[in-house]
């Protein structure tokens, strides 16, 4: 399986799960999308704090561990949210594989720059 049938994978399952909770996508309005999109907006802050957290981030404090397994599960639940997001705007696994490479592109291209 490549990697775009990868993410497109993740995006159906993704999908159905939000289904399984009743968050039916498209939404009615945009009165719906947008409180989505803040809900699993905020989500995804917290549940990247949360792995910040379980990195040694206190530079201050010394023999910190860093929590490798628990940062990957952390990582993963902001796939779940960022994933979210995207559906919310009807974004697809290609889109967002698109988005990604030209963003890519033009990061390459601002190091090339000295930005």
């Amino acid at each position: 399986m490549g990697l775009e049938d990868k993410l497109d994978e993740l995006f159906k399952i993704q999908k159905e799960l939000q289904e399984a909770y009743g968050k039916n996508i498209p939404f009615k309005n945009e009165k719906e999308r947008q409180a989505y999109i803040n809900e699993n907006g905020l989500a995804l802050y917290i549940e990247l704090g949360e792995a910040i957290k379980k990195t040694p981030f206190k530079s201050w404090k010394k023999n910190q561990e860093f929590n490798k397994e628990k940062f990957k599960e952390e990582i993963i639940d902001c796939m779940h949210f960022l994933i979210n997001l995207a559906l919310s705007i009807d974004m697809t696994s290609n889109d967002f594989y698109e988005k990604y490479k030209e963003k890519n592109q033009v990061n390459r291209q601002r190091i090339k720059n000295g930005y």
